[in-house]
């Protein structure tokens, strides 16, 4: 009997364990907004104009994510770009965004993602998301080449709203 209440009380355990675990799974989820101050450029900083502004909506959708960014360009133009997709590394469609058609996620850990992004099915971006440990900040280091074909990076970071 005693054994009994031991397997009933690891199940409840693993139980609980998991469901902390699938919570934990939406530390993307929210508002955020792109501090510009903190975004930075290397490689090929004549090329990547950086943005005046940017306010990122993630939102648990399916088993996957609904993302809506609203993007104010350096010329005050706002562009609304959104797109839904699971976690599953299959593409997804890209609304709003003429440089990208198609993206894919992959879930590295609670607080990680891998993002790419493709253009008529050639890979575009490659993004690593990471949510902090206080889940208040978000950090997207992008991975892009120029028009010259040459490898730049752009870090983004965000502020949960």
């Amino acid at each position: 009997m005693q054994k009994r209440s031991l397997v009933i009380a690891a199940t409840i355990v693993l139980a609980l364990a998991l469901g902390t675990m699938v919570m934990a799974a939406d530390r993307h989820i929210g508002i955020w907004k792109l501090d510009v101050a903190k975004t930075e450029v290397t490689g090929a900083p004549g090329y990547a104009v950086l943005p005046k502004s940017c306010i990122v909506k993630i939102e648990d959708q399916e088993k996957g994510i609904r993302l809506i960014y609203d993007v104010v360009d350096v010329e005050g133009k706002t562009t609304t770009r959104e797109f839904f997709a699971k976690y599953n590394e299959m593409d997804y469609p890209v609304k709003g965004d003429p440089d990208v058609t198609t993206v894919s996620l992959r879930r590295i850990n609670a607080s990680t993602l891998g993002i790419l992004w493709k253009k008529a099915g050639n890979d575009t971006e490659n993004w690593r998301t990471v949510v902090s440990k206080d889940g208040n900040s978000w950090t997207i280091t992008a991975k892009r080449k120029d028009l010259k074909g040459e490898n730049f990076i752009i870090t983004y970071v965000f502020d949960k709203q």
